[in-house]
């Protein structure tokens, strides 16, 4: 386990796979309040220089992509660490 709170885990899962969960816990719906903000950016701090640069990879070529503007996401995604 890389990180783990009441509102994110990062966790090494096998074949170079990291997997980013955001699961509240104690309620019935995940919320981004003040806790789960707060414990995503740990959440990301706790990432190592090589898994922090594949998450801003990602992220940065989907949040600027204007086709996905006010689309909320509810996927898995599985990422692959080239070798």
């Amino acid at each position: 386990m890389i990180y783990a709170g009441k509102a994110f885990t990062v966790s090494a899962l096998e074949d170079g796979i990291v997997e980013l969960k955001f699961d509240l816990q104690g309620e019935s719906v995940n919320k981004f309040n003040r806790l789960a903000l707060t414990e995503l950016r740990e959440a990301v701090d706790a990432m190592d220089e090589e898994t922090f640069q594949l998450y801003m990879k990602y992220h940065l070529s989907t949040c600027e992509r204007e086709d996905l503007l006010g689309v909320s996401s509810h996927a898995l995604d599985i990422f692959r660490k080239e070798q």
